[in-house]
Order: C-alpha cells, then sequence, then structure tokens
C-alpha cells in the first residue's frame, strides 16, 4: 500500500518466466553501492548469519540478474542512525532523515560523487511498527519509491529486498506469487503470508523496471 508518497510493507497473520537483461547493462557498469546500518535492537545472537539470511539472497538477485556488483558496508553504533525511533508517528520524518544520512555518507566517500540510483542505505531494525490503519497487523519497512533511505524489520527474510525493490523501481502491482514446487512470493509482493515461502526475486515485470531504472546509470 502507498502512504504519502511512502510504500510499506505489511506483514499479515502464474509460473516462472524468463527475463532478458537490456544491453545497458554490463558487468563493468557502475556498482550498486549499500550501506546497511544495523538498529541498537537488534540482539547480538541475531547478527551473525544476519548477511546470509536477509541480504546475500537479494545480492544475488541483482548481480545474477542485472550485472552489476553490489558493494555492501553494514555498520553498527551510528549515532543517529543505529539510536533512531523508528517507532515515530511522523513516518515522513523517518525516512527523510535516513535519505539525508544516506547523501551525507555517499558524499563523504572517495571524491564525494555518488549517483543517487546506485548508492542507497537501509536501517535494518528488529522489530515493527503497529500502524494507523487497524485492519493490518504490523509494518515491517517502509520506503520511497526510487529513493534512496529505507528501513526493514528481520522480522521477514523478504523485507530487505522489499524495500530495496522500491527504490529501485520496483511497485507492488508488478509483483507476483509464483509456483516453484510451493508458491512463493516474489519481493515487493504487498501482504506476507506465512503459509508462503519467499522466492527471493522480483517478478518479470519488476525486473523490466529495475532494469529500466538502472539503465540511467553508466
Amino acid at each position: 500500500m502507498k502512504l504519502s508518497s511512502i510504500t510499506m510493507l505489511v506483514a499479515a497473520v502464474g509460473s516462472l518466466g524468463n527475463f532478458a537483461l537490456g544491453s545497458s547493462t554490463a558487468l563493468a557498469a557502475l556498482p550498486i553501492r549499500l550501506q546497511v546500518v544495523l538498529h541498537n535492537d537488534i540482539p547480538s545472537p541475531l547478527r551473525g548469519d544476519l548477511e546470509e539470511q536477509y541480504l546475500r539472497p537479494w545480492i544475488r538477485e541483482m548481480e545474477s540478474t542485472f550485472g552489476r556488483a553490489v558493494q555492501l558496508h553494514i555498520r553498527h553504533n551510528v549515532p543517529g542512525l543505529s539510536d533512531l525511533d523508528y517507532n515515530t508517528p511522523d513516518r515522513r520524518y523517518l525516512v527523510t532523515t535516513l535519505t539525508k544520512r544516506n547523501e551525507a555518507f555517499w558524499a563523504a566517500k572517495g571524491d564525494g560523487k555518488w549517483n543517487y540510483r546506485v548508492d542507497k542505505t537501509l536501517l535494518l531494525v528488529h522489530q515493527s511498527v503497529i500502524p494507523d490503519d487497524p485492519s493490518q497487523n504490523e509494518v515491517v519497512g517502509e520506503a520511497r519509491h526510487q529513493g534512496t533511505a529505507a528501513w526493514a524489520s528481520l522480522k521477514t527474510y523478504s523485507a530487505p529486498g522489499h524495500e530495496l525493490g522500491h527504490m529501485f523501481g520496483a511497485t507492488h502491482e508488478n509483483a507476483e506469487v509464483l509456483f516453484n514446487g510451493w508458491f512463493c512470493e516474489t519481493y515487493t509482493y504487498p501482504t506476507r503470508q506465512n503459509v508462503r515461502s519467499n522466492c527471493y526475486r522480483y517478478s518479470d515485470r519488476n525486473r523490466e523496471a529495475i532494469n529500466a531504472y538502472l539503465s540511467e546509470v553508466p
């Protein structure tokens, strides 16, 4: 669902197609650079295999499908981010704060040049947020469509890939439930249902949207 241009993943209690890369993508293309900030509320036992369980499936999807390397920068104890109140009633303020910190982080790297299409920030948190809509159980992530920063909860393995997808142009409407031996939800499927598994990939239509978004980058 969409709320004031912020897209949220809500957790609730066709066949695989072929996708051809556009000619605009190549292995020599600019890499995707992702700053991942771990919130202080994530318990230590969850941090050990966090990268492999929550991030590596998404990285494999991006690198194999779009031909761009993904550079991961995982950071701990970042004042103003690791302790950010993600339960704040001002949802726009939360994403705006993350967006400003994303720009500051990448502008400070190297020669100060950064590209908003490939330089992103994701705040990973332990818990979810209670939504205003009583028909929804919980919100486990938020991002602006084609924005540069988002947050995602560890309550579901697909949440990081879901919110990252929105930042690269994927939408709820283009997501699908596929069948790969059992029903699975592609990244950015709007409502997570535990009876279905995760596909750990984007739908063909969302792959096309992401490819179009990345085609604007050298």
